[in-house]
């Protein structure tokens, strides 16, 4: 044989040899190529995912804060008015429009336990619900005890003093909460990890 054709061959199976294992390393990049995009894909779909269950929260954290504000906005306007009649002087505050400001303020607060509580988590529709009550019984001593009086500076000493504890009562539920709505919001902040 002619080593020309010999050569020839060589060269040819040579050829051969490098178009076989370029086709093969093209078949495996091909098909690693295929699996990465999967990969991106399925990335791109969590992602996604994630992203909606986050304005998820956001939007339920969003409606819970605003709902417990609501709620800490309604008991201190009760708060102002029994604070009102408290420290009403001598003939300032006639007692129809003391229970009227009261029946107002009852008004609110019942309104923002009926808006707010499926938003709120069950510690909190208690001490909601707990400053409604309270709310009810202000209005009902109020109503006892002022519906022979001109003004609300005429109350008696102990109607004055279960105004008081009212008070104190209210303000036990606005820091409740208060207190959560401060919790929700640094669990948003830091993240689950918070205890």
């Amino acid at each position: 044989m002619d080593k020309s054709l010999i050569v020839a061959l060589v060269a040819a199976c040579a050829s051969l040899l490098v178009a076989t294992i370029g086709l093969a390393a093209t078949i495996v990049a091909n098909r690693r190529s295929n699996k990465n995009a999967a990969t991106i894909e399925n990335l791109k779909h969590s992602l996604l995912e994630a992203s909606k269950a986050r304005e998820i929260e956001d939007s339920h954290l969003s409606q819970s804060v605003e709902g417990l504000a609501q709620g800490m906005q309604a008991i201190q306007n009760l708060k102002d008015e029994i604070l009102l009649i408290l420290g009403s002087i001598e003939d300032s505050l006639p007692s129809a429009m003391a229970l009227q400001r009261v029946e107002s303020a009852r008004e609110i607060l019942f309104d923002s336990f009926e808006k707010n509580h499926p938003a709120l988590n069950r510690t909190e529709e208690i001490a909601l619900h707990k400053a409604k009550n309270l709310a009810h019984a202000i209005q009902q001593l109020l109503i006892a005890e002022l519906h022979n009086m001109s003004f609300s500076s005429e109350l008696s000493p102990d109607a004055r003093s279960r105004l008081t504890e009212f008070r104190l009562g209210l303000t036990e539920s606005q820091n409740v909460l208060r207190d959560s709505r401060n919790e929700r919001i640094l669990r948003r902040v830091i993240g689950p990890s918070m205890p």
